[in-house]
């Protein structure tokens, strides 16, 4: 996880050639408007794949930064209280959104006092 799952991010990238390769040949069979068809699903098969692998990359490495920087920190109850929070799942987009920002001004708050 240090690197960002290189392995995890050619395997999504390599699926979402693979889409862009495939649909359009499939779609071939079915005329003019099936190659137009399996191209544009291809092709958006292939920046959706990119864009989970790079995003995914990024966090993981983020995530292994962030705690090899609290056990840098030597301070147990805020390596404890991180990890408390870390195992707490958003249960959607708007609740990811609240934890990390309240997180983010925590930390910067503790850093300040």
């Amino acid at each position: 996880d240090m690197i960002g799952s290189p392995a995890g991010f050619s395997r999504t990238v390599t699926d979402g050639v693979k889409d862009f390769v495939s649909l359009p040949y499939n779609g071939i069979w079915h005329g003019p408007w099936g190659f137009l068809v399996g191209l544009s699903q291809g092709s958006s098969s292939l920046v959706k794949h990119v864009s989970a692998g790079t995003l995914t990359s990024i966090t993981n490495f983020a995530s292994s930064m962030s705690r090899n920087l609290d056990r840098l920190s030597f301070d147990n109850e805020h390596l404890l209280r991180n990890e408390e929070v870390r195992r707490l799942k958003p249960q959607g987009i708007g609740e990811g959104l609240i934890n990390g920002l309240s997180g983010v001004g925590i930390s910067m708050l503790g850093a300040i006092g």
